[in-house]
């Protein structure tokens, strides 16, 4: 009787394990798509002040967005230049930061 319990709640855990594991939530080719979208969405927003983009996106993004770094020729000076696209998971929606270039650190890093 108790290594049959026993065998049942091991059973259980194991169950509980399938069933909350992150990548069983989306199949590969879900993720395929995010990423497709976020890339396409992040370059036509970039598209207004870079050329010869290149995109590259964050795997899974976080729990509510999809992140992308773009690097691309600024039209401002020439020169090449990073922006951070955010993606809005449900909203589908982006939103582009500011230059990287264009911005002084803070800070150093250590």
């Amino acid at each position: 009787m108790a290594l049959r319990c026993l065998l049942c709640a091991t059973g259980m855990i194991g169950a509980l394990t399938v069933l909350t594991t992150p990548s069983s939530a989306s199949t590969e080719s879900a993720w395929e798509d995010f990423r497709a979208d976020v890339a396409d969405q992040c370059t036509a927003a970039a598209q207004a002040t870079l050329r010869d983009i290149r995109v590259r996106v964050d795997p899974l993004g976080s729990s509510d967005y999809g992140l992308a770094l773009i690097d691309g020729v600024a039209e401002r000076a020439d020169t090449r230049s990073q922006v951070i696209c955010i993606y809005d998971k449900q909203d589908k929606t982006v939103e582009l930061g500011t230059p990287l270039d264009a911005i002084t650190p803070d800070r150093s890093a250590p």
